[in-house]
């Protein structure tokens, strides 16, 4: 079954079983899967309760991402013929629970945190008894092959959970799913496919030639996004600064200093941008006309009324109560 094209911005979709009468969930899910992800058929692992996943996925041209819960199930990889199969490789990530998957006349087993390479166009299958939370990631080999040293050689082993790119991979990974909009300005599916290669060949074992400047590009870059999605779920904390960040993704303050330089701007500069876009939002929205101004303010992270006013109306050329009011020019 060929692919179904991807959404133009990048945007996430999500399946949950539950939308679907429990005598079509299985069916429901095996359909997403082949037409979104890859050529494989499901089977339930227990025929005794309705079937149940909820998995969340984000897709483009040449790259797609799925990360869910699914109940235990059986995934038959089917051989292919079709071009798009034949260019193409997967790496399954096991979150929770425990995978058995068996590729290339192999068994492996993945606890949490393992991965396995395995080709798109191959005979296959993995699966797991009971519910798991799985990330599996669609790639075009080319886009590995100049990365990784020797990709037909990693294809069907184990990449253990002690790789420390492969730890970054799935905390990288984390954030595409951490809201709906990250991932979605321009040209930031193209971004993060760069990134998310380079991890992936970093955690399978990059060339000679090409390691030192994945190493910086991916690592650097993975780290940045990491930290950025830290940041905005804490957003509201004023007490939020630069030490305790640091101590949380366990590098130096200057470490996290250079990471946002190598972006042209500083944590600071960060964190008093997303402060006042979340009022903005807020103070544009009609559903929240009741809350007092000093309320979102401190709400957004600000612990001084005076600066917030002074910042706000430096960053949009107006007042917090002409926003509310709708008298921004």
């Amino acid at each position: 079954m060929p692919l179904d094209p991807a959404p133009p911005d990048f945007r996430m979709l999500q399946f949950a079983s539950d939308d679907y009468p429990e005598h079509m969930r299985l069916a429901a899910w095996q359909d997403v899967l082949s037409r979104k992800l890859i050529n494989a058929g499901v089977t339930a692992g227990a025929a005794d309760k309705p079937f149940s996943a909820t998995v969340r996925l984000r897709a483009q041209a040449n790259f797609r991402i799925a990360g869910g819960v699914v109940d235990g199930s059986r995934n038959r990889l089917h051989a292919s013929k079709s071009e798009e199969d034949i260019a193409d490789v997967a790496l399954l990530i096991c979150l929770a629970g425990e995978v058995v998957a068996s590729y290339g006349g192999r068994e492996q087993v993945l606890h949490e945190n393992d991965a396995l390479l395995f080709s798109c166009c191959e005979r296959g299958d993995y699966g797991w008894r009971n519910p798991a939370e799985v990330i599996l990631l669609r790639m075009p080999r080319a886009a590995l092959e100049p990365l990784a040293s020797n990709l037909q050689d990693v294809t069907g082993r184990l990449v253990s959970s002690e790789t420390d790119m492969l730890r970054l991979l799935i905390r990288y990974v984390a954030t595409l799913f951490s809201s709906g909009d990250f991932a979605m300005t321009p040209g930031a599916d193209r971004i993060v496919a760069s990134h998310v290669f380079d991890l992936v060949a970093l955690s399978l074992g990059a060339s000679r030639d090409s390691a030192a400047r994945t190493m910086g590009r991916g690592r650097h870059a993975a780290r940045l996004r990491i930290i950025k999605a830290d940041i905005l779920r804490n957003l509201e904390r004023p007490d939020l600064n630069i030490a305790k960040l640091a101590a949380a993704h366990h590098l130096s303050p200057r470490a996290v200093q250079r990471l946002f330089e190598g972006e042209g701007t500083t944590l600071s500069a960060f964190v008093l941008e997303r402060r006042l876009q979340r009022a903005y939002r807020i103070l544009s929205d009609d559903r929240f006309a009741g809350r007092s101004i000093s309320s979102i303010a401190f709400e957004s992270g600000f612990s001084e009324l005076s600066y917030f006013n002074r910042s706000f109306r430096k960053q949009f050329g107006a007042s917090p109560s002409d926003i509310r009011a709708g008298r921004a020019s």
